[in-house]
């Protein structure tokens, strides 16, 4: 069935089609041929989208209006001015905040940051649950007053910490956007979007850290009782948790993030090391942080070899490392297990360094076996040293103590290591 809509230029056209419904279409000429345009179906009360005959005889008059304008390619133009839409659309879309928190996420991925989850975390409960019409907006329309709404709505929740980290993070994140504006490899890295963004200050620079909210991730010093008791506790652990923790203490403890990465592959034990991947801080790639594997290790490292071989050591299947909250759960169900006893995961660290200082072993020699930060033009560019004799000596001093501890002896002090150079005297 068909209706003629204006005198040689269209026709509206309806077909029944197989599954009961009715088809409409608007028939012309072009240019001698005769063809049709699917307009969609109909339903005499419009309901779920389908056309009234009142909205179908609407778009088939428009059509032969335009016919009847000379513009006979009709499907061609629809087309075209289709195209035309989504390319507005795209380009509303391109360089949103929402692309700029995904994009700084992504890049701390594949920079292999653990610090990726945290933001992961932060930007989904604080910015995309709680400001979800901010998403869509332009990144470089963000505003110092959008982003004050957003750290006030941590602090009304009485996050405190959280809002120092979440200021850090979204600060952390423009820069980026605005400096991949002028770095091609960077570019690359957080997206195609990145010319988009159209950030011409930092939104988040005007915002001020709360000085009354930060608070020193700092562990406590078990005593040696503590430790006694967490070595016990630890036999009815996982393999891998009971493994995690004496193989950190045996470290002289290491950093839990850093160590629970560690991969059969990195481990030499003809050699006697093994390779930490040190992400902290600023920089574009992990620092290699070589130990000595004390003695008294190599059976806690051979029995997780057994298991995982050369993939995640500490691991339910070896493809991916368990996250370091597994530790600290541990430790709180052992600090539960004995009254008055606070136990977290960054206490071993605090302990070993701090017994390690009453051994009178060097700060710097420490701060070599620890990982600590090691800046300056000498650190950075030239003493590429991995110090392997003073590190053994200092964890031979450590272990011995730990030994003769945990076999509840007292220790005798030895002498003091100082820190010697390479080749030095």
């Amino acid at each position: 069935m068909s209706e003629r809509v204006r005198h040689g230029h269209g026709a509206l056209a309806f077909r029944a089609l197989a599954n009961g419904e009715i088809a409409v279409y608007f028939r012309y000429q072009d240019e001698g041929r005769r063809r049709q345009i699917n307009l969609g179906r109909f339903g005499a009360d419009g309901s779920r989208g389908k056309l009234t005959l009142a909205d179908a005889r609407a778009k088939a008059g428009d059509l032969a209006r335009r016919h009847a304008d000379e513009t006979v390619a009709l499907r061609e133009l629809l087309e075209s001015e289709s195209r035309e839409r989504n390319a507005a659309l795209r380009a509303a879309t391109q360089g949103t905040f929402d692309q700029l928190l995904m994009a700084y996420c992504a890049a701390l991925k594949v920079e292999g940051k653990q610090s990726a989850g945290q933001a992961v975390a932060l930007f989904d409960k604080w910015v995309r649950k709680e400001f979800p019409h901010l998403l869509l907006r332009k990144a470089g329309h963000i505003t110092h007053n959008d982003i004050m709404e957003i750290l006030k709505g941590a602090v009304k929740a009485n996050m405190t910490r959280t809002v120092n980290k979440l200021r850090s993070y979204l600060l952390a994140a423009f820069n980026r956007a605005i400096t991949a504006n002028g770095d091609p490899s960077l570019a690359v890295e957080v997206g195609s979007a990145a010319t988009l963004y159209g950030i011409g200050i930092n939104p988040v620079a005007a915002t001020k850290r709360v000085r009354k909210f930060e608070k020193k991730n700092v562990g406590n010093k078990l005593t040696e009782e503590d430790i006694r008791h967490i070595w016990t506790a630890l036999e009815d652990m996982p393999l891998e948790i009971k493994n995690f923790v004496r193989l950190n203490f045996r470290l002289a403890g290491q950093r839990i993030a850093q160590l629970m990465r560690l991969k059969g592959s990195d481990i030499d034990l003809a050699n006697g090391t093994l390779c930490l991947w040190d992400t902290k801080g600023r920089r574009d790639e992990p620092r290699k942080h070589t130990l000595p594997i004390p003695r008294q290790a190599v059976g806690l490292i051979e029995e997780l070899l057994g298991r995982h071989g050369n993939d995640y050591l500490f691991s339910k299947d070896g493809a991916k490392p368990l996250e370091p909250t597994s530790i600290s759960n541990a430790l709180k169900e052992i600090r539960n297990n004995k009254k008055g006893s606070g136990i977290y995961a960054r206490d071993l660290r605090t302990t070993a360094e701090s017994r390690l200082s009453e051994m009178n072993i060097d700060p710097e020699i420490r701060g070599r076996l620890l990982s600590h930060g090691l800046t300056g033009l000498q650190y950075t560019h030239y003493d590429k040293g991995e110090y392997l004799p003073q590190l053994h000596q200092v964890l031979h001093q450590w272990n011995e103590w730990l030994d003769q501890l945990l076999a509840g002896e007292s220790y005798k002090r030895g002498n003091v290591i100082p820190f010697k150079r390479m080749g030095g005297e």
